[in-house]
């Protein structure tokens, strides 16, 4: 692995997802992101807290996520709520594509950066982050890199690296000051500017609708959480003991998990559907139950 050469084209797409990162303005002064000379793990450990990327979907739409945890301090249940729900509003606020999306745990455990910077390269090119006047990446140029991810080994051993750095021993928020504080409220307030959010959030967005908005964050929430309970059943237990038990006692112990795990998939599927239309959500939504 060593020994191996690294394409300076996709080296570069990683330092272009930091720029776009540092670009946002939204982020603590001392964050990696804004490291003049970088290494790649430290760019992928400051985001797997999830706190960052949170950051960076509000900035492009306020409220897209609405419960960041800003002290996870690595745990992760925290890390990984932060990471869902920046994933979540990829898909609910920006458009993005369920395929483009990396895993809440690739980023956690750095086990896929590479999917990471997919993704970041998806939201860069998504309406909003374009109408804040931010550069997407990478350009029409590079834009067939992202199919040369694997074949590379420049993101191979951050996993390894990230099991032998004791995790706990910083945290990028810590140092914030008020000054630091006051700096970010700033920016983020300059770039709604830019956006040209003021004049039409007063207009569009009433107690009603950020109430509702809550009540169908919860629903979605809760959905994700169940299916994943399910998946990490099947993974970790019931396909792990087909070698060791009979199949009746497979069946017995865990019912109908495999049945129920295939269709919440479909009923999640249909309520992310749901939840994306504009003019009528709640009608949208309730025929997911109607209907299933």
């Amino acid at each position: 692995m060593a020994g191996r050469k690294i394409s300076q084209s996709n080296q570069e797409l990683w330092l272009m997802a930091k720029n776009w990162l540092a670009s946002t303005n939204v982020l603590p002064q001392g964050h990696r992101c804004y490291d003049p000379n970088p290494a790649i793990f430290d760019l992928a450990h400051s985001l797997r807290d999830g706190v960052a990327l949170c950051q960076v979907a509000n900035c492009l739409r306020p409220y897209s996520v609405r419960d960041i945890n800003f002290k996870p301090q690595m745990s992760p249940f925290l890390c990984l709520k932060n990471i869902r729900g920046f994933l979540h509003a990829c898909v609910n606020n920006f458009g993005l594509k369920e395929s483009v999306l990396f895993d809440a745990h690739e980023l956690y455990d750095v086990s896929d950066f590479a999917k990471v910077v997919v993704t970041l390269s998806q939201l860069s090119k998504c309406k909003d982050a374009l109408n804040a006047g931010l550069i997407p990446f990478p350009s029409d140029r590079a834009a067939s890199l992202s199919t040369q991810y694997k074949d590379e080994d420049i993101y191979g051993n951050l996993e390894e690296i990230a099991l032998t750095k004791d995790v706990a021993e910083e945290n990028v928020y810590d140092a914030v000051t008020i000054e630091d504080d006051t700096k970010i409220y700033d920016d983020v307030v300059a770039l709604k500017k830019r956006i040209g959010l003021y004049k039409s959030q007063n207009a569009h967005t009433s107690k009603a609708d950020e109430k509702r908005g809550y009540v169908i964050d919860e629903l979605l929430g809760t959905e994700e959480n169940y299916v994943e309970a399910l998946t990490t059943i099947k993974e970790k237990f019931i396909d792990q003991l087909q070698d060791v038990l009979a199949a009746e006692d497979i069946k017995k112990i865990f019912v109908n998990i495999v049945d129920l795990l295939v269709m919440h998939k479909q009923f999640l599927s249909k309520l992310r559907v749901a939840c994306r239309h504009k003019t009528d959500v709640g009608s949208s939504i309730s025929n997911c139950f109607i209907h299933d």
